[in-house]
């Protein structure tokens, strides 16, 4: 037996279509980490050795200077644009001969500093908008791919939904048909005894064995329309799995059986408010719309020319021995100094940055262009759902009135026929008349499910009841 919400769960695991609609949010995910890494600290590790020689031919003799390094600078950039850096240095350089007129203080000197630079940009790259706004669109975006990717996993539900009913209504008929192949082998066995007794006639049991025929040709292709249901529900729900033994199940398989629920249908503000509120396509073209302002925004700023405040200060010293950043000897040499200033730079043409500002002005306005169509879309969907589960609704009970009127008609023809009143070929068309009507039955009970499906779809309620869809493997 296959229960409809064991079905769902395994389809929202295994379904190809959802498992590849889970990759938009880990390449989104993606994008927002490559937008954010350009606001990572970074750390510059420097060391370096040297040596350098000097002599005049025939005048003075040989002098080398050796010199040892090392440096380390950490820098940040933040949201707002602020550019901040803290460099640390050491130096040892010794001289061999050392002479007086040596340009270093000692015969071996040891130098450390220590220095900080701030940078804040006043026009392009001021602000959040003008420095973060890639990074918060990234983030919209993948918002987005999330929401996108629970209207897919609603649509799988639907589809396993419809799936699961056509299953229960192929059954149906091939119920519907067996009975009705019963009813005939029945009328066809009495004929044949009668006839041995001559009491019908020739004509009686040819009419009956035809209809026989008839109806098993009908069983038979209502048999293999409930297999072939069967396997695509399989294969709807299992995806990769649905191999070997799966499959073999086939023919076997069968849904849970249960009793139809008319539903109460509700007015059209209270769906399309619903709607509004619960479909998660709805809050994707929002979230579009969110990261097409943001790179907006910042591709307005970049048009701006540069203009930076700028700030430094450093400290640092030389001393004969080795320490660092501490001169407290008579013959140390020691240094302070810092900075404030501006720095401007003008494009005369920035056609690059005009070029970024128009295609994310565009991309902006088919987002907002898009989010008017999604509305729309959501409006006619909710509207044709609530029509068809009207519909359906009034067809299905007014078909289990034709069902029990065809019952009762079938019953006062069979007691016709002991009679004698109503021939073989009229008692088979009554039957025939009332497998219609069962079918009929059967076929409005589908629709109704399938105008059930369609509207929990059209409202975004359609994972109610299901466990919900996560998305495996994501990015954090």
């Amino acid at each position: 037996m296959l229960a409809l919400p064991t079905l769902v769960v395994t389809a929202l695991r295994n379904n190809i279509d959802l498992r590849s609609a889970e990759l938009g949010p880990r390449l989104a995910t993606a994008d927002l980490l490559l937008a954010r890494a350009g606001f990572d600290p970074w750390l510059t590790l420097a060391t370096q050795r040297g040596r350098q020689a000097n002599d005049v031919l025939g005048i003075s003799p040989r002098a080398t200077q050796t010199s040892d390094s090392s440096s380390a600078t950490l820098g940040a950039l933040f949201p707002v644009g602020s550019q901040v850096a803290l460099s640390l240095s050491n130096s040892r350089v010794s001289s061999d001969p050392f002479g007086i007129t040596s340009a270093l203080p000692f015969p071996t000197s040891h130098a450390s500093g220590l220095s900080l630079s701030f940078t804040q940009p006043l026009l392009r790259g001021f602000g959040r908008a003008g420095t973060y706004g890639l990074v918060d669109a990234a983030s919209a975006s993948v918002e987005s791919a999330r929401f996108r990717y629970a209207r897919n996993a609603d649509a799988v539900i639907a589809l396993v939904e419809r799936a699961y009913w056509t299953l229960r209504q192929a059954e149906s008929d091939e119920l519907v048909l067996r009975r009705s192949v019963d009813a005939s082998r029945e009328i066809y066995d009495r004929n044949v005894a009668l006839q041995a007794r001559d009491v019908a006639t020739t004509l009686d049991v040819l009419t009956s064995e035809r209809g026989l025929a008839t109806r098993e040709t009908q069983l038979w292709e209502a048999t293999r329309q409930r297999t072939d249901a069967a396997e695509r529900l399989l294969f709807l729900v299992y995806g990769e799995e649905a191999r070997g033994a799966t499959l073999l199940q086939a023919p076997y398989v069968h849904t849970t059986p249960d009793s139809a629920v008319v539903p109460v249908v509700p007015t059209l503000d209270a769906a399309e408010a619903m709607a509004f509120a619960q479909r998660s396509d709805v809050a994707a073209a929002g979230r579009d719309v969110e990261a097409g302002r943001r790179r907006v925004e910042q591709s307005r700023n970049q048009r701006l020319p540069r203009l930076d405040f700028v700030a430094s200060y450093g400290y640092g010293g030389t001393a004969p021995t080795a320490r660092f950043l501490t001169f407290a000897d008579s013959a140390d040499l020691r240094s302070s100094i810092w900075t404030l200033g501006f720095s401007a730079s003008f494009f005369q043409r920035n056609d690059a940055a005009l070029a970024v500002d128009q295609r994310a002005q565009s991309a902006w306005e088919a987002a907002r262009l898009a989010q008017m169509a999604t509305v729309n879309a959501v409006r006619a969907e909710v509207r044709e759902a609530l029509r068809a589960l009207q519909t359906e609704r009034d067809r299905y009970l007014r078909a289990g009135d034709a069902a029990r009127l065809g019952e009762r008609e079938y019953a006062a023809a069979a007691e016709g026929a002991r009679l004698g009143l109503v021939t073989t070929f009229q008692l088979l068309l009554y039957e025939d008349q009332l497998a219609q009507a069962r079918l009929l039955v059967s076929q409005a009970r589908f629709a109704l499910e399938d105008a059930g499906t369609q509207y929990r779809l059209a409202v975004g309620d359609g994972r109610r009841g299901y466990a919900p869809a996560g998305v495996r493997g994501e990015m954090k």
